[in-house]
């Protein structure tokens, strides 16, 4: 491959990319200036883009590792969040399960005194257990609030990962976008 530059000619020998032939080509440049032999303006503009490109691609390259860093964060994040929530509801599906067999024991012992004091009084046990169901119901409707609630929780917390993820991939894409501008020049 040749490069014709001013007067001088400059064989590159064996190249296999267009990066070795600009790096090639710097380092000529380089040499002429510490030969003491006149540069143009062509190539020091030459050599500052070509050391501002070689920066840009460092630092496109530490940016590239470290959103995959916050990728791998973000992901470990949501999956602790996750496991968190899902402990959550599972120490909570016992809590209701534990509460059900309390309030099943507690009900049955309602019962067995509704039963006995239903001989002597027909209408108190109408009132007791209208009580009954209504508190059943009461707690019933508190229960699946709750559930609810937390479902809730649980989705808008997967939301603010997703829009955190969202906005670090716009951000990684301005980047790219800045440095292309960048390399264009």
């Amino acid at each position: 491959m040749f490069l014709y530059y001013e007067t001088n000619f400059i064989l590159m020998v064996e190249l296999t990319t267009v990066a070795e032939a600009i790096g090639k080509f710097a380092e000529a440049i380089i040499e002429k200036i510490k030969r003491g032999e006149k540069v143009s303006s062509e190539d020091y503009l030459f050599l500052t883009l070509y050391y501002v490109s070689r920066e840009i691609d460092a630092i496109d390259k530490r940016v590239e590792k470290e959103v995959e860093r916050l990728d791998l964060k973000i992901d470990k994040t949501k999956e602790e969040i996750k496991d968190d929530v899902n402990k959550g509801f599972e120490n909570m599906n016992k809590r209701f399960d534990d509460l059900k067999i309390d309030i099943d024991k507690r009900q049955e012992d309602t019962n067995r005194r509704i039963d006995d004091l239903k001989a002597y009084v027909d209408k108190g046990f109408e009132n007791i257990d209208k009580r009954i169901d209504d508190t059943k119901n009461d707690v019933d409707k508190r229960f699946d609030d709750m559930k609810s609630d937390m479902n809730k929780r649980f989705d808008d917390t997967n939301k603010r990962i997703d829009d955190l993820k969202s906005d670090i991939k716009e951000i990684k894409n301005d980047i790219r976008m800045i440095l292309e501008i960048l390399t264009k020049k």
